[in-house]
């Protein structure tokens, strides 16, 4: 289950699913061992220290995000239009790039202030 509320899936409907499909057993449901993708069998980072900053960072984002979906979504989108360090100068000036990053960091403002709108930002 932990490994769920780090994932954002962790909410109410899922604890009833898990309920329903093992009745007071939720320890029953398997956890899925480093994202279930072989890509992330070690060593895939450049060392180990990575590979933990990795799965904290993970750990981390589950927890803000929780069962946000919408926050997940844009997060993920920021994330995937972010070039690596790896990639080139080009790559990462790119204007079209810096546009879709721009305009995805505002609707993550927008919707965060909307979301938040009763407390001070």
């Amino acid at each position: 289950l932990e490994q769920k509320k780090a994932a954002g899936i962790h909410n109410e409907t899922f604890l009833k699913l898990v309920d329903h499909v093992f009745p007071n057993n939720r320890n029953a449901l398997k956890s899925l061992d480093d994202y279930a993708i072989a890509i992330f069998e070690t060593p895939w980072a450049k060392n180990a220290d990575d590979e933990d900053f990795f799965y904290h960072t993970m750990q981390t984002v589950g927890e803000i995000v929780n069962d946000d979906v919408k926050l997940g979504t844009l997060y993920i989108f920021l994330v995937l239009a972010t070039p690596g360090a790896e990639q080139s100068q080009a790559v990462k000036n790119n204007p079209a790039l810096a546009c879709i990053q721009q305009e995805i960091t505002l609707l993550l403002y927008r919707y965060l202030k909307m979301k938040h709108r009763d407390t001070e930002v």
